[in-house]
């Protein structure tokens, strides 16, 4: 026997019911819409971590987990940019201050991440809304500051404009989320500029953790929600990316991920001789660096015979680059080989 549904009778309603229930549910769809389009904020799970902790300073500089640079106001005397697993954090991780040290008044400590103009452009005069989660055992309450910039040309953020910007009190040892909710987002299709900051006041040796970051369009806040793993990672590799095995640092002395190039012949220096194709196209011509497979050094390979080989990117662009023999010398040998990182953040 099937199913049978039974449809609202519209004809018995007056006009206003009508257009209020169309409203609403035209009001959903729009919702689900935005919700199947998904967080904008790439890696706002903290899942994906490539690189090595960095030590905290008064520069932002990229730790370990991708799209997420940090600084802190103040003086350091210590501090650790890394990833955490913790279950307060609905992505189960979260990005990680360990050991921070400050003094020197007006102390405090800042995540930043950046959205690129191609993404933004679908938010340029939505209404939006943001989630953030912040734990702290700073041993008091502490203000978090969070805010949304635009950038006032396309991908670059050194001139922004304020969108919005809300504070809220962080009880210690609780994980609480701070909201923007309903925000026009204008004209904003240019780039994105999201940062959380935590005044700790002077501090020693203590603990502050960021993650479950999601901004949308809607006009509500929802929870967070969690793209598969592979997706995530495969975002982030927009900007950057390493031969390197997930469970290495860039640097890592190993074989493991390494590019391996074998020749009949010799290399002479300043020639072309492998090309490294990108699976994901990056944002835009990426930086790239040179690993020692041996040492870990940076700006070189290894060639059969033992020695390093100076090395540099030619003809880069977003899909790839290819490898010169940049030693000073003309190099023979059955095999040259080494890693790299390619790196085209924001």
């Amino acid at each position: 026997m099937g199913v049978v549904t039974t449809q609202p009778d519209y004809t018995a309603q007056d006009a206003a019911t009508y257009k209020a229930t169309l409203d609403g549910s035209i009001g959903e769809l729009d919702a689900a819409a935005s919700a199947a389009r998904g967080n904008v904020v790439v890696n706002g799970c903290m899942r994906v971590a490539q690189r090595a902790a960095l030590a905290l300073s008064t520069s932002f500089g990229f730790g370990a987990v991708d799209r997420w640079s940090v600084a802190a106001v103040g003086t350091v005397g210590a501090g650790s940019v890394t990833q955490a697993a913790d279950s307060d954090f609905v992505s189960g991780y979260c990005l990680h201050l360990s050991g921070v040290t400050l003094s020197g008044g007006s102390e405090a400590v800042s995540a930043r991440t950046r959205i690129e103009a191609k993404d933004a452009q679908g938010l340029a005069g939505q209404t939006g809304s943001l989630r953030v989660r912040i734990k702290h055992d700073l041993g008091a309450a502490a203000t978090a500051t969070v805010t949304i910039n635009k950038a006032d040309a396309a991908d670059s953020f050194g001139s922004v404009t304020q969108i919005a910007q809300t504070t809220a009190a962080i009880p210690t040892g609780v994980a609480t989320d701070v909201l923007i909710e309903g925000q026009a987002l204008g004209a904003c299709g240019n780039g994105l500029e999201v940062i959380i900051s935590l005044a700790t006041g002077a501090c020693t040796t203590k603990k502050v953790y960021i993650g479950d970051v999601q901004l949308e369009a809607l006009s509500w806040a929802r929870g967070m929600a969690i793209r598969h793993l592979g997706v995530e990672l495969a975002r982030c590799l927009r900007y950057f990316r390493k031969s390197h095995r997930t469970a290495d640092a860039p640097g890592a002395a190993n074989l493991y991920g390494v590019v391996y190039t074998l020749h009949g012949g010799t290399v002479y220096n300043g020639s072309y001789f492998h090309a490294v194709n990108f699976a994901v196209p990056m944002r835009t011509a990426p930086t790239v660096t040179f690993y020692d497979p041996t040492s870990g050094a940076s700006g070189s390979w290894r060639h059969g015979g033992g020695s390093a080989v100076v090395m540099a990117a030619g003809y880069v662009g977003d899909s790839g680059f290819i490898c010169q023999n940049n030693s000073g010398a003309d190099i023979s040998g059955t095999s040259i080989y080494g890693h790299y990182t390619a790196d085209a953040e924001l």
